[in-house]
């Protein structure tokens, strides 16, 4: 199996491995990040400490937006049928996600 670091090079002649240390160590010095949050990254590039978060947010004026809501009974009933399952099972499996009383 080849390293992490030889794969998947780019067109520029980096991996990708190689592209996310250049990314990690501007980060540092742009932005001091660990001086800042007391957050930092991991020789494998995981934010440490644990609890820590981060994500890339990006939005559109004409984006839209839903919430996802409980599971409904005829979603249950379509899910079994396609599964093969019974919908009892599929209920057991889903109580805690589930919209409407079991039976």
């Amino acid at each position: 199996m080849r390293s992490l670091q030889t794969r998947a090079v780019e067109k520029n002649g980096r991996s990708r491995l190689e592209d996310l240390q250049h990314l990690a160590a501007e980060e540092k010095s742009l932005l001091d990040v660990e001086k800042q949050t007391g957050m930092t990254l991991t020789e494998s590039y995981a934010m440490w400490p644990a609890a820590s978060v981060s994500g890339l947010y990006f939005a559109h004026p004409e984006a839209r937006y839903f919430a996802v809501d409980l599971i409904t009974r005829d979603q249950v009933e379509d899910y079994a049928r396609r599964k093969g399952m019974a919908v009892a099972e599929v209920e057991r499996w889903l109580a805690g996600n589930l919209g409407y009383e079991a039976s």
